[in-house]
């Protein structure tokens, strides 16, 4: 265990050092080619930055040596250790730029994606109920379920809506629920139809991911304690507890499950190891603050799912 821990260090240490010179590089380039006004210099500096940690995670050397090592349960540790190191903020010299960079799993959550009402698919429906029963103890109705259908299965040539969603609201249709923001608007929708002020209890930020991907597996080292709430059906103290002895899970197993917790787990797409990287990068300058975060496939070296505010 010593010996992962300390690999883990070492990548992560020689990450965060490489990250900052090449950003350190980067933003000395841009403070030279940029002389424009200091708005658009912010967002030109922060494009450019984003490109640079782009190329960094796709030419890391220590995010390639996670690929390499020999066991699953190494890669579940030190991926881990990487995960929970913090980066401190970045400032540089000659500059009132200061970037702060966070990594999480982007496999923590619920896929809210995921939800479909397919009657040919079991598995589906299963974990459809499951939703209802969850939002029904946490006493939001089985409308909110029909409305969020609604805003991910795109316009309808026939009109044929579960909710009035169309009615009232029709831009939150989609193809997808595409971010927090995209949900909180959706909420807002459900709590001025129904008056329910329990959808405030609904912790979105950390029960659910927005991601399009089909083979969208949680990992269950990292599941926040809202996602071990709603995968299991059980309580705060149970959650807090698996997210506790979380980092080393290697089989169902390891996580001394009841029956029923069991049962309620094996209706979702899990892992032990998914090497997608959720990166939320914070520029600050002066009076101007942008937030950019987008998901990092380790395997693949490609970024996707990018959000920006500005």
């Amino acid at each position: 265990m010593k010996k992962k821990n300390a690999i883990a260090l070492i990548i992560t240490l020689m990450f965060i050092i490489s990250m900052s010179v090449a950003i350190g590089i980067g933003l000395k380039q841009v403070n030279k080619a940029s002389k424009s006004m200091s708005d658009e210099k912010f967002m030109f500096q922060t494009s450019i930055l984003l490109e640079d940690i782009l190329h960094i995670l796709k030419s890391s050397k220590e995010l390639d040596m996670i690929k390499t090592l020999s066991s699953d349960a190494e890669k579940i540790e030190v991926f881990a250790t990487f995960l929970h190191m913090p980066i401190p903020p970045i400032p540089f010299d000659n500059s009132d730029m200061l970037v702060s960079i966070e990594f999480n799993s982007a496999r923590s959550k619920f896929n809210i994606n995921s939800l479909e009402n397919n009657e040919s698919n079991i598995t589906q429906l299963e974990q459809l109920e499951h939703f209802k029963r969850y939002m029904t103890w946490k006493k939001v109705g089985q409308e909110y379920t029909d409305i969020l259908l609604d805003a991910k299965g795109g316009l309808k040539e026939d009109f044929n809506y579960r909710s009035d969603l169309f009615s009232n609201n029709s831009h939150l249709i989609r193809k997808s629920i595409s971010s927090l923001a995209h949900l909180k608007e959706i909420n807002k929708f459900y709590l001025n139809s129904s008056h329910n002020v329990r959808i405030n209890d609904i912790d979105g930020e950390n029960l659910f991911d927005f991601s399009n991907d089909d083979d969208y597996k949680i990992d269950l080292n990292h599941a926040t304690k809202e996602t071990f709430e709603f995968l299991l059906a059980c309580d705060e103290l149970r959650a807090e507890q698996l997210v506790a002895e979380a980092g080393e899970y290697s089989n169902v197993g390891d996580m001394l499950l009841s029956p029923k917790e069991k049962e309620n787990l094996e209706k979702f797409e899990t892992s032990y190891y998914e090497p997608f990287i959720d990166v939320t990068i914070e520029f600050e300058e002066n009076n101007n603050k942008a937030i950019i975060r987008f998901q990092y496939d380790i395997e693949e070296k490609k970024g996707s799912n990018f959000v920006y505010e500005i």
